[in-house]
This record gives structure tokens, C-alpha cells and sequence, in this order.
């Protein structure tokens, strides 16, 4: 049996859009440490939404998004970066 590894990033069923307006539905994603992801799609389909998402900048109605197995959910923006002398690498 392996053990389970914490992905870099995690979304799982996500509903978030601007305000009332849900943009991304039922969302869920994985993306493990040092794997890389290509998100693309024509206009409107909700790219910039998926990473205005993940850091903070929309209204999350559902789901979960986690960065480090550690939820992001309700975090205010601000406190998703490292503080002054954090190492960070």
C-alpha cells in the first residue's frame, strides 16, 4: 500500500462565480507537487474565474479549495501569501 500524498492544489466541487452569478459548477480538480496544469478554453468559459478562485477574489457559493491540504475557504485574501521573513522556498 502507498501512502497518500497531499496535492499541491486541490479543488473539489467548487460553485463560485461574481456575486449571485455562478460562473464555474461543481468544479474539482488535483494538482500535484511539481506537475504543471494548462488551462484553456475560448472567452467566457471561465479560466480567469478559476484562478481569480483560487486566490480569493470571487464569491465561493460551494466546495473546497485547499493548497497544501490546508482549506483556503474564508482565508481573506491577505492571508494567502507568506509574511515578511517567512521562508518561503
Amino acid at each position: 500500500m502507498t501512502d497518500p500524498v497531499t496535492p499541491l492544489l486541490a479543488l473539489d466541487r467548487v460553485a463560485a462565480g461574481y456575486g449571485e452569478a455562478v460562473v464555474l459548477n461543481a468544479l474539482s480538480l488535483t494538482l500535484g507537487t511539481g506537475r504543471s496544469l494548462a488551462v484553456l478554453g475560448r472567452n467566457g468559459v471561465g479560466k480567469t474565474t478559476l484562478l481569480a478562485t483560487v486566490m480569493g477574489h470571487t464569491a465561493l457559493h460551494k466546495g473546497q479549495v485547499m493548497l497544501e491540504g490546508q482549506s483556503l475557504n474564508g482565508v481573506p485574501i491577505y492571508g494567502n501569501f507568506a509574511a515578511p521573513g517567512d521562508d518561503i522556498f
